[in-house]
């Protein structure tokens, strides 16, 4: 933590109202200008105790900032106080404002806030909380992001409130905590609709039936700068779940379906966040089998994947922003194992390309083309292929 002072000027129609004015201000400065949520600052302020006499800075004064915002005012000196012919108060600051820096190489923050149900169905709301947690611990493990739980606001509130009312504590340990609560992304979204449904088929020549589970879930999100507000991405997804997604879970009794489609959903939704953020990348290469850069449940073996060499960076033409760069597909690889960290894959088409790429980091990144199947999965699509089988047999028999 460092201590910045700045020279500010303030106004308004009061004192203690130029004074709060003119630490925004400060603040801003510092810790950039999403600091000015200090603006949400009740009237009440300008009639209460926080301000002495004279601009004298108070305890309660500090806690109520600090409460507010990523930064904290260690303390503050009135230099000048001038009031007009038409009574409108103008001051002038030297005002300590404390700023903590994130170290050098560290990655992006990202809080992950409750998503809300279109509608008040018991099910979406239940499918809603276990999405939220799913989603925040599949990004978690995909180590791209100092995860931020929201889930829980009012026990974070808490927490943060002990400290902030503590008149013992000192100010770098008040900043540490709303720093620690704050983000530099946030992800929040809508479960705009959810299904589940059993069908049931019947197999007439082997005088057997079978229930089929199907699902459906409709979910909405967005990324947003939390600085500027800015929507850093953001997507609509519609998703499909039928008998072989769920067979992983089917010997889970007692677990709602709806839990389950939360589960399915939220691997999608993660594997999207990060594929636009932050694509598989190669990192190493022997022979034909290459080290991509993640690992974890969200990398699963037999999944393959298509591999593009980077190219020059884009523009956009009106706005002059960067809007990525080339890609040029270069081949596909199938994954063969995966750690906790890193994966391996090795190369599928076009053969013997593999020994030929020049491997430098960051030069080629990997995007998912077919999903693995599960074991599960597997196994029930090979028992109702031995089913059609026999039930294609006993018709030729008859």
């Amino acid at each position: 933590m460092e201590i910045i002072a700045v020279e500010v000027s303030g106004s308004a129609n009061t004192e203690t109202q130029a004074i709060k004015n003119a630490l925004i201000e400060a603040i801003g400065r510092v810790n950039g200008r999403q600091m000015a949520a200090l603006e949400r600052l009740t009237n009440t302020w300008e009639k209460s105790r926080d301000v002495g006499p004279g601009g004298r800075f108070t305890s309660d004064m500090q806690n109520k900032v600090t409460s507010m915002t990523n930064g904290a005012v260690e303390s503050y000196e009135l230099l000048a106080s001038e009031v007009s012919n038409d009574g409108w108060v103008s001051v002038r600051l030297l005002a300590r404002i404390a700023r903590l820096s994130k170290k050098r190489g560290t990655r992006l923050s990202l809080a992950v806030y409750p998503f809300i149900s279109a509608n008040d169905g018991p099910y979406v709301r239940q499918l809603a909380q276990v999405f939220t947690r799913a989603l925040s611990t599949r990004l978690t493990s995909s180590r791209r992001f100092e995860v931020i739980d929201r889930q829980d606001q009012r026990s974070l509130q808490g927490e943060r409130a002990v400290t902030l009312k503590n008149k013992s504590a000192a100010t770098s340990e008040k900043l540490n905590v709303t720093t620690d609560l704050s983000a530099d992304l946030m992800v929040s979204g809508t479960i705009e609709d959810a299904s589940f449904e059993t069908r049931q088929i019947r197999f007439d020549a082997m005088d057997r039936s079978f229930v089929l589970p199907e699902g459906h879930a409709q979910i909405s999100f967005m990324i947003r700068d939390v600085a500027s507000g800015e929507v850093r991405f953001a997507g609509s997804e519609s998703y499909q779940f039928k008998g072989a997604d769920f067979a992983d879970f089917q010997s889970k009794e007692g677990i709602s379906p709806y839990v389950l489609i939360a589960q399915l959903a939220s691997k999608k939704i993660a594997r999207r966040i990060l594929d636009a953020s932050y694509p598989l990348t190669i990192v190493g290469a022997k022979g034909s089998a290459f080290t991509l850069n993640q690992g974890g449940d969200l990398v699963e073996v037999g999944a393959v994947y298509s591999v593009y060499e980077n190219g020059e960076q884009l523009f956009d033409p009106y706005t002059q922003e960067p809007i990525g760069r080339e890609e040029f597909l270069v081949g596909t690889m199938r994954i063969s194992e995966v750690s906790a960290k890193t994966s391996v894959g090795e190369w599928v088409e076009p053969v013997g390309s593999a020994y030929r790429l020049d491997i430098s980091p960051g030069k080629y990144i990997c995007r998912l083309k077919i999903e693995a199947e599960s074991n599960a999965a597997r196994v029930s699509v090979e028992t109702m292929k031995r089913m059609q089988r026999a039930k294609e047999a006993l018709v030729d028999d008859w």
